[in-house]
């Protein structure tokens, strides 16, 4: 889904090594705590905060007169909302936590590089926290926290027939579990399906997908480096046996681009070994742009790209658009409609669904 989805924040080891961040740490506090004590003023004393306020007031000052406050809208990605900027020329800002006190306050490494998904929040089940990967194209770089479970579901999908492929019916689900705060394990389908051809209509259920995804880094967009995850799943042959299509593998790359603080960009560039006569490869792309209109609701545009490689058939190409509404802390509906832009994807295709979280 686009970026209606709260995403804990989460520093990967892929920015910088974990030992060198640990040691700054270690050496940040050590300091600090020699300095309190040289000073010999109690912590708690009206001086011996205002001198030490001051100081940290000049290093705003000095550091470019700024200190960013946590502005979050609700429904969209923690790890996604930018901060909005107060201005502190020479002043103290009324809100604003020395950071003595904030190193202080640290009584471990693990609290520093705590997430949303500490085990002290855990029972605050929140739909928007990471949010649905159903109800548009791509998927989201990130992953559901250890042990949550989520249930999505397009009850009603539906796409209209031409020369190429007949009109029909599906019901997509994905349920999704949290086996760590970085590995998410993932069964899916498209369920029910009934497919309307003139002289041969098939109602059964389609083949169960085997997928795993794994959160690779977050993003760091003042170097233009989105978040990503690693997706690889593999279609089986459970299901009805008119539905099945062989044993299919595929590989999926998602990446975040939060552009602003209300505005998001994903994209899902995907790889699947397609059987049909034989094993064709195929390529894609999906991708959506999200905005949040207000705190329960987002809207978003979207389009896919899918391109057989190396076979005569022409690319299949669609854009469309659609909404989130979070209907509770738990519940998120998602509604979009679709038009081919090309002459062989489904002239029209829609779905209405669901999620929850358990």
């Amino acid at each position: 889904m686009v970026a209606a989805n709260n995403r804990p924040t989460r520093l990967s080891a892929h920015r910088v090594p974990v030992f060198v961040v640990r040691l700054a740490i270690f050496l940040s506090v050590l300091a600090v705590s020699c300095r309190c004590h040289a000073d010999r003023r109690p912590a708690d004393t009206d001086l011996g905060r205002s001198e030490q306020d001051g100081r940290d007031a000049d290093f705003i000052e000095s550091a470019g007169g700024s200190v960013s406050v946590s502005q979050r809208p609700l429904g969209f990605p923690s790890h996604l909302r930018l901060t909005s900027d107060v201005t502190a020329h020479g002043e103290l800002i009324e809100n604003f936590v020395p950071f003595s006190k904030v190193m202080a306050d640290q009584d471990s490494t693990a609290e520093l590089f705590s997430n949303d998904h500490s085990s002290s929040d855990f029972s605050e089940a929140d739909i928007s926290k990471p949010g649905p990967d159903l109800g548009d194209y791509p998927n989201s770089a990130f992953t559901l926290p250890q042990g949550r479970i989520y249930f999505e579901s397009a009850t009603f999908s539906y796409q209209t027939g031409n020369e190429y492929g007949p009109a029909m019916y599906t019901s997509p689900f994905l349920l999704r579990y949290g086996l760590t705060d970085d590995v998410e394990l993932r069964l899916m389908g498209n369920g029910l399906t009934s497919v309307n051809e003139p002289e041969n209509s098939i109602l059964g259920f389609s083949p169960l997908i085997l997928d795993t995804k794994i959160h690779l880094w977050d993003e760091q967009m003042d170097r233009m480096i989105p978040a990503a995850s690693l997706e690889v799943y593999i279609q089986t042959n459970l299901g009805s046996k008119s539905l099945l299509s062989g044993v299919q593998p595929s590989l999926n790359l998602n990446l975040d681009f939060p552009l602003t603080e209300k505005t998001n960009v994903q994209m899902t560039f995907g790889y699947t070994g397609v059987q049909q006569v034989e094993t064709v490869n195929q390529f894609s792309y999906q991708w959506a742009m999200g905005y949040q209109l207000t705190s329960l609701l987002q809207v978003f545009i979207q389009g896919y790209y899918y391109a057989p490689i190396g076979s005569e058939v022409g690319a299949s190409k669609a854009m469309g658009g659609g909404y989130f509404y979070q209907l509770s802390t738990r519940t998120m509906l998602f509604n979009s409609y679709n038009a081919a832009i090309d002459g062989t994807s489904a002239p029209f295709s829609t779905q209405l669904g669901f999620a929850y979280a358990f």
